[in-house]
């Protein structure tokens, strides 16, 4: 995969609300509380639509993504990638997990920012099973307002989320 000597990072992330029915056969798209995506319209297979509200994760299908992330990252050494980027800004699920205006969860993954990192920390631990550190970058967007995004509370969210990163030694934050 590196044929040029030039590493090339795999980006593993998940649309979250930032999505419609129409690519998921039918059922609503998830997130981490009912909070609708306020915006354009989604291009879907069926044409334009209007965002639909997120049906919530619930506790065992927050725990089944976050396999799904670790399948991900396994299916990204089995290609041959130097590494992979866990996307967590501009909107997408784990970014709905951090920010407080899209986390109004009262269970252990919402309210506190220790809560509200719960997702991310947990995604985190499971890639990291499959590659070490140094070849595991994160993206965040902490003053974001893509995809309908942006808490008053983003900095400190962000400088919270990227002490807790930082303990993790990571190749890079993007």
């Amino acid at each position: 995969m590196e044929p040029t000597g030039t590493p090339i990072f795999l980006q593993l992330w998940h649309c979250g609300r930032a999505s419609h029915s129409d690519f998921h056969n039918g059922e609503l798209p998830v997130s981490a509380s009912a909070v609708k995506l306020n915006g354009d319209q989604i291009h879907t297979p069926l044409g334009k639509k209007e965002y639909e509200t997120p049906r919530p994760l619930t506790v065992d299908d927050i725990k089944a993504t976050v396999s799904d992330y670790h399948t991900a990252a396994e299916n990204a050494k089995k290609a041959g990638f130097s590494g992979i980027e866990v996307h967590s800004a501009n909107g997408y699920l784990i970014n709905q997990f951090l920010d407080s205006k899209t986390n109004l969860r009262t269970d252990d993954y919402g309210g506190s920012l220790d809560n509200r990192y719960r997702f991310l920390k947990e995604v985190m631990a499971s890639v990291l099973e499959i590659w070490p550190a140094e070849r595991v970058g994160i993206r965040l967007s902490p003053n974001g307002v893509f995809n309908d995004m942006g808490s008053p509370d983003f900095r400190e969210t962000f400088l919270y989320t990227i002490k807790q990163l930082n303990k993790l030694d990571l190749g890079y934050v993007h």
